[in-house]
């Protein structure tokens, strides 16, 4: 293994396809250029705040989260863009039906747009 800070230490040359850190992302991950993923949704929120560990936003009721390695943007705008993709997309297919309702699709648009709203706000927090 390798040393949780600092990495391979020992100059083994082990590099695996994937990396898992449990709790947080390791300093020793910030130079991994391979797949990697955080995972441990079994932090307290008053121990995460302690520690000032930012957790990610874990979709739905996921363990795992993988770490996006190609851009800038933080895991809140991450998830926040995320939610509103899929919840458009919900929006569309459900509007496709044609059985429903002109009140009904009136509503989900709006909550979709609420939902979004909120959690770019909620997001936008941990910044």
């Amino acid at each position: 293994g390798w040393h949780v800070n600092d990495g391979d230490v020992l100059g083994t040359g082990f590099l695996p396809d994937v990396l898992v850190s449990l709790t947080a992302p390791k300093l020793s991950a910030q130079n991994y250029p391979k797949r990697h993923f955080v995972g441990g949704r079994f932090l307290p929120p008053a121990l995460a705040e302690k520690y000032q560990i930012r957790m990610p936003p874990y979709p739905g009721v996921s363990q795992v989260m993988e770490i996006n390695r190609g851009g800038s943007t933080s895991w809140e705008e991450e998830y926040a863009e995320y939610l509103h993709d899929k919840e458009s997309k919900e929006f569309e297919n459900y509007k496709t039906e044609k059985s429903k309702p002109k009140e009904v699709e009136s509503w989900q648009k709006e909550y979709a747009e609420y939902l979004y709203e909120k959690e770019s706000k909620e997001f936008a927090a941990y910044k």
